[in-house]
């Protein structure tokens, strides 16, 4: 979680290893959905 929130931002933080990338402020039910998707695999 990253309050950086600027494509170059999230581009470096997926090029350094992240899975994904999850920008501050963000709705419970977003992270919910992400967190699920994750745990699926």
């Amino acid at each position: 979680m990253s309050q950086r929130s600027s494509e170059s931002d999230i581009v470096e933080g997926l090029h350094c290893g992240a899975d994904d990338f999850v920008t501050k402020p963000f709705s419970m039910a977003e992270l919910e959905a992400r967190i699920m998707r994750v745990l699926k695999y």
